[in-house]
């Protein structure tokens, strides 16, 4: 891994130096603490998630763009915006700022509420 020890271009989050994946290589979205080389890249089984836009669940939106990547969990909590993911998108639904996806229940739930490890 690369340290980052500036940002540019940062969205509304808070810049804070830290790691990113060498190019070719991409955050292990299971386990979320090491680079795997993207040719590595499990399949991601995204069906609780990307459901019809006009039928998200509770606490999340529709977008018509998002990312392909798999999205935060209580378990990863990568942050969509920290993510390097493929220049890819799908429609699907997204969990509203402040939620995270509980993927043992396949639904958002506020930050807070994810349960202590």
């Amino acid at each position: 891994m690369n340290r980052v020890v500036r940002c540019d271009g940062c969205s509304d989050q808070e810049c804070k130096p830290g790691c990113v994946c060498n190019p070719g290589f991409i955050l292990d979205p299971e386990e979320g603490r090491r680079c795997i080389p993207i040719s590595q890249c499990p399949k991601i089984d995204l069906t609780s998630f990307k459901r019809d836009r006009d039928n998200c669940m509770v606490n999340s939106h529709p977008l018509q763009c998002r990312s392909c990547c798999a999205p935060p969990t209580c378990v990863t909590k990568v942050i969509p915006n920290c993510q390097i993911c493929p220049a890819i998108c799908v429609p699907g639904c997204s969990c509203h700022p402040g939620f995270i996806l509980d993927k043992p229940k396949g639904r958002c739930i506020r930050i807070d509420q994810c349960p202590q490890n």
